[in-house]
């Protein structure tokens, strides 16, 4: 979501047009697109932030993105995604009766409640597929509300 220009700029990029309003006093560059489609030239970026994102995309999306990504950063670039639900821990999150039942309600009903969740070995080989090395799957820190359930990522081109 948040892109770091080669200039020093922050480009935010969002399909939510009032989350970017939100983000206009952080960001001198806001970009309503949606991130399945990064409208940035090849090599713009030294830094690609992923947050709270990977979730609302299919395993198909989110391989396509990642290649996206390594395309629009330079040569020594990074990439960082964060908060991905962790599917060895989703009964961690859905862990009582009641919420269990949600979640698979809304499995039926074809909208689940999270979204994807992706194992931590498939996003490192996805990552790797992209074009990423040296990638790392980190534990989330102490103050992230989801740390039970979710994972983040960092990898370098």
């Amino acid at each position: 979501r948040n892109l770091r220009m080669r200039d020093g700029l922050t480009v935010c990029a969002d399909i939510s047009h009032s989350l970017l309003l939100e983000a206009q006093e952080y960001s001198t560059n806001p970009v309503e697109c949606d991130i399945r489609s990064l409208p940035f030239s090849s090599g713009s970026f030294d830094k690609v932030v992923i947050y709270a994102a990977v979730q609302y995309l299919q395993e198909n999306d989110a391989v396509l993105l990642l290649k996206r990504c390594r395309e629009i950063l330079t040569p020594t670039g990074q990439i960082f995604i964060g908060d991905i639900p962790d599917t060895s821990t989703r009964f961690r999150y859905f862990d009582d009766v009641e919420r269990r039942n949600s979640y698979f309600d809304s499995i039926n009903s074809s909208r689940p409640l999270i979204g994807t969740w992706f194992s931590r070995d498939w996003f490192a080989y996805a990552l790797e597929f992209a074009g990423f090395r040296n990638t790392k799957i980190l534990d989330q820190s102490e103050w992230e509300p989801y740390k039970k359930f979710r994972f983040d990522s960092i990898a370098q081109c």
